[in-house]
């Protein structure tokens, strides 16, 4: 499927695939899909997201995990993950950015 400017592009369907739970245990996590759950399991912040691919889409969720400046999330203050919400973002020029 190619699209130009101004170009519609209908997608019949979207799968994000099946989500995956992440204990937090340290101020790093790897991820491996596109979906996670965040579960506290020693600390509740990251400073840097390992995996992925350039382009990549991540979602997150999870109860009262904050994601801080620092590592490689472009962020400029802290965001908290919580459930019931997702959080995105996106994996560009090696950083991942809130989408």
């Amino acid at each position: 499927m190619q699209s130009s400017a101004g170009t519609k592009v209908t997608i019949p369907i979207f799968n994000l695939g099946a989500s995956t739970t992440i204990g937090v245990s340290s101020t790093t996590i790897t991820v491996n899909s596109t979906v996670h759950q965040l579960v506290q399991a020693g600390s509740n912040q990251i400073l840097t997201i390992l995996g992925g691919e350039e382009g990549d889409l991540l979602l997150l969720t999870g109860n009262n995990i904050w994601l801080r400046p620092g590592g490689n999330i472009n962020i400029t203050t802290a965001r908290r993950v919580v459930v019931n919400s997702v959080t995105s973002l996106l994996l560009i020029n090696g950083l991942w950015v809130p989408w």
